[in-house]
């Protein structure tokens, strides 16, 4: 997703997609809620009429190796149940094929 995100808390910025009509218009506005570089980021997630938050921390479990928790949250209701399974699919393709590549190519 295109963005203007930058690391700072109280950051707001805009992640922008392809839209998903008739309920996303490819708009998620968002803001750094809490920092704590490099092993903690938690940023507000406002779009498709849901307000969640996505937290990324990293731990070190070895040499060389770091885990990534990727935890959304706050989906209440029937609809919002329903965008959170989509935004499922899409963190899994994230983290499964895109992320892999990405550090590949550094």
């Amino acid at each position: 997703m295109a963005n203007d995100f930058e690391p700072l808390a109280g950051r707001a910025f805009t992640f922008t997609t392809k839209p998903q009509p008739p309920f996303f218009d490819g708009v998620v506005g968002s803001r750094v809620l809490r920092i704590e570089a490099p092993r903690l980021l938690e940023i507000a997630w406002t779009g498709g009429g849901v307000d969640t938050t996505v937290t990324f921390r990293l731990d070190p479990i070895g040499p060389g190796r770091t885990r990534l928790d990727l935890t959304h949250a706050g989906f209440a209701g029937l609809r919002a149940r329903a965008i959170q399974q989509v935004l499922g699919l899409g963190w899994r393709g994230l983290l499964r094929r895109d992320l892999p590549r990405r550090l590949a190519a550094r």
